[in-house]
């Protein structure tokens, strides 16, 4: 990490988790002082009532885009009442994690798009370096869009 103007306990700072199982099918997430469960890696069934590993990592992408743009919003003195995301994500080859015979590649999630609403009564114009901005800082945003086809959209509702 580069020198710069951040205190030198912050240039090697290193986050963490601590991750157990719970049960067949899930997991137990600390960090910090927060405790959350995650449920299996993929799954199929639109009755199965867990958070799978994939839908908590593709729906932390868009809180981060989310979360960001509403904070750095306010700091910039915009009138943003309400951000909300809706976040689609195709995979390479499902079948793969299935373990079914024959299939073959990659179950890696290979595209994103996240569609952004925000409901400000500000001109695009001076939302949009912001949302860029957004963009920039954030480490989901960042990190996707270098293993995978990650797109956004934002669309402003008056």
């Amino acid at each position: 990490m580069a020198m710069g103007w951040y205190p030198l306990w912050m240039q090697d700072f290193e986050f963490s988790a601590r991750v157990r199982s719970k049960g067949q099918e899930g997991a137990v997430v600390t960090t910090r002082k927060v405790t959350w469960e995650v449920g299996l890696p993929l799954q199929f069934d639109v009755e199965y009532d867990g958070i799978t590993a994939v839908e908590q990592v593709a729906a932390a992408v868009a809180a981060d885009l989310v979360v960001g743009l509403k904070r750095l919003a306010r700091r910039k003195r915009l009138d943003v009442d309400n951000v909300e995301a809706l976040i689609r994500w195709q995979l390479g080859n499902p079948l793969v994690y299935l373990g079914v015979v024959g299939e073959e590649g990659s179950v890696a999630i290979e595209s994103m798009h996240v569609r952004v609403y925000v409901e400000t009564l500000d001109d695009e114009e001076d939302v949009l370096p912001v949302w860029e901005e957004v963009k920039r800082r954030s480490p989901l945003f960042q990190t996707f869009s270098k293993i995978s086809n990650l797109k956004t959209e934002l669309v402003l509702v008056m």
